[in-house]
């Protein structure tokens, strides 16, 4: 099946435990303090953000204490010790059709998923998700963000991206519907991801094996 055309590297995610901490020790290493972003209706989880250009940023995100427990996202970072990759999205503008594509090789994409956040400035973002519940975060979920003016263009630049790979627990990589995809590097393997950018202070790396991501 050919690959859906137009699929991005949209955003990687990095998760802690505590905001202040984690926006600290991103501060700490690439010498810029990302923009408070606010709180995820129903998924008990915040956020704070930082551009690598006009269509591509890193989320930080962490617990809303006002909202987080077990029963949702929010209470799934508490076991984490530090800033950890965790999650990353493909952005696309036809998530039924890339679903019908997933459906087709074998995989079972969640139900598209209305998401909003406040901003702080009082304004609300509204977008969509998709994405593969049980395969952890070395695969990619999905987004879709309607009208919005993209985070990569509203929120203050950290660098710019030099690396992004995803390895992925299969051989047919090249046959997946979201391969190939704008800035992201796929490989064979045992599930992982790394990150590389380059910030005014130096070059930066992340990496994680077998992360968790966002669907479980």
């Amino acid at each position: 099946m050919t690959a859906q055309s137009g699929l991005a590297l949209d955003h990687v995610v990095l998760a802690d435990p505590d905001l202040e901490r984690a926006c600290q020790e991103f501060a700490d290493l690439t010498g810029l303090v990302p923009a408070p972003g606010g709180p995820h209706a129903g998924l008990g989880t915040q956020n704070a953000l930082a551009s690598l250009g006009d269509d591509l940023y890193l989320e930080l995100i962490v617990p809303d204490p006002a909202t987080a427990s077990d029963q949702n996202l929010g209470g799934a970072f508490a076991s984490l010790d530090g800033l950890s990759l965790f999650s990353w999205a493909l952005r696309t503008q036809d998530l039924p059709g890339l679903a019908g594509q997933l459906t087709h090789e074998g995989l079972a994409p969640s139900p598209i998923i209305e998401t909003r956040r406040d901003q702080p400035d009082g304004s609300c973002l509204i977008w969509d998700l998709m994405g593969l519940p049980g395969l952890g975060g070395a695969w990619p979920f999905f987004i879709d963000w309607r009208e919005c003016v993209h985070p990569g263009r509203s929120n203050p630049s950290v660098g710019e991206l030099l690396h992004f790979e995803a390895s992925l627990p299969t051989q047919d990589v090249e046959k997946l519907p979201f391969v190939p995809a704008a800035n992201v590097t796929f490989a064979a393997g045992p599930p992982a991801l790394s990150l590389s950018i380059e910030t005014k202070i130096g070059t930066i790396d992340w990496s994680a094996d077998a992360p968790r991501g966002l669907f479980g």
